[in-house]
Formats: C-alpha cells, sequence, structure tokens
C-alpha cells in the first residue's frame, strides 16, 4: 500500500513539471519508468483483492450498519496469501480481528494455514492455530494436523492429527482422529469414520 501511495504523490507533481517542456520529459520519463517498475514489481509480488462487507439493518434507527469485512491477499500465482477478517468498531472503526496466512508446494497445494488473532490492548497479533497439510500425488489431503499456541513457553504444541484414507478414484474411505498424549508424546486415537 505503501507504494501505492507513495505513487500517488507523485503523479501530481507532473502536471507541475509539464509547464517547463525541459522537465516535463524528464519528468515524465522518471515518473512513468518509476510507475512501471513499482507497479510491476508489486504485481509480481502481491496484490489485493477487497472480498466482502456484511451490513445490518438496525430497525429501531432504520439505518444500515456496517459490522465486519474480509480483505484476501493473492500472491502472483493468484493464490490466496493472507485472509483478513476486519470489524466496525463504534469507537475507532475498521479493526484487523483475525488473519489466516497460507503457505503453499510446489504443486499449488496450501500446505500450512497459520490463524492468528488481534490484541486491540497490547496492539499485538497472536497466534492461535496452525493447519499443516500434506497431499499425495492426487492432490488429496493425508493429513492435517492442528497445532496450538502456547503463549507460555512461545511455540507451537501437537492438538489433533486426522488422517484420510482413498480409493483408486481418489474417493475417501476413511478418516481417523488422533488427539496428542502430551504424557507420553504421541498421537492416541480417538474415533475413525468408515
Amino acid at each position: 500500500m505503501r507504494k501505492i501511495f507513495f505513487l500517488m504523490l507523485l503523479l501530481p507533481s507532473l502536471g507541475i513539471a509539464q509547464q517547463n517542456s525541459i522537465l516535463a520529459n524528464h519528468s515524465n520519463q522518471l515518473i512513468n519508468n518509476s510507475f512501471n517498475i513499482n507497479l510491476t514489481k508489486l504485481l509480481e509480488e502481491k496484490f489485493i483483492l477487497s472480498g466482502t462487507r456484511a451490513d445490518t439493518f438496525d430497525l429501531p434507527s432504520s439505518v444500515w450498519l456496517s459490522t465486519d469485512s474480509s480483505e484476501l491477499l493473492y500472491n502472483s500465482d493468484t493464490l490466496l496469501s493472507t485472509f483478513n477478517q476486519l470489524i466496525n468498531d463504534a469507537d475507532t472503526g475498521w479493526i484487523s480481528n483475525r488473519t489466516s496466512s497460507y503457505l503453499y508446494d510446489a504443486n499449488k497445494n496450501d500446505t500450512t494455514q497459520t490463524i492468528q488473532s488481534y490484541d486491540i490492548g497490547t496492539g499485538m497479533w497472536n497466534y492461535e492455530t496452525k493447519l499443516i497439510n500434506t497431499f499425495d500425488v492426487q492432490k488429496n489431503i493425508l493429513s492435517v494436523t492442528i497445532q496450538l499456541w502456547d503463549n507460555t513457553n512461545m511455540n507451537w504444541f501437537n492438538g489433533t492429527l486426522i488422517q484420510n484414507k482413498y480409493d483408486a478414484n481418489n474417493n475417501l474411505l476413511q478418516q481417523v482422529y488422533f488427539a496428542w498424549n502430551t504424557l507420553g508424546s504421541n498421537w492416541d486415537s480417538t474415533q475413525k469414520l468408515v
């Protein structure tokens, strides 16, 4: 966003520079080159698609109120990089509430999703949950490891593991749920869905 704002500040100087033909030509080249390089770099790295906004109708006052919104940030492969949830606070306006960040493997499978929540009091993002996915060559999810953040020790710990089995036609045959046993430091089977 800073790059776009910076470029917007440069563009008005283009009109002033055009008053002097020598400076105008030089300024045009500098600004256009800067704009093209920055815009190309911005598009190569990431671009934003503002997503949704939910409004509610307040019957007593007969007005629509903005309640929440979502921003989706995609990388150059058009894969979702970040999903931001915002809420409309009556006192401070739009504030970030929760964000999910995604990582992908070379096959564009979403291998990691990290969820954080925003603490308004401290102004800090706090880790909550991490989902780590593994895939087979047909892009079927073989396992999902759900980890939780330990604020005391400042690290991730295992919570739940889900393992999937598929037939030759990629139909889900079985799903097994495991809970992490902190005493034995291993996974204990809790539920099997067939």
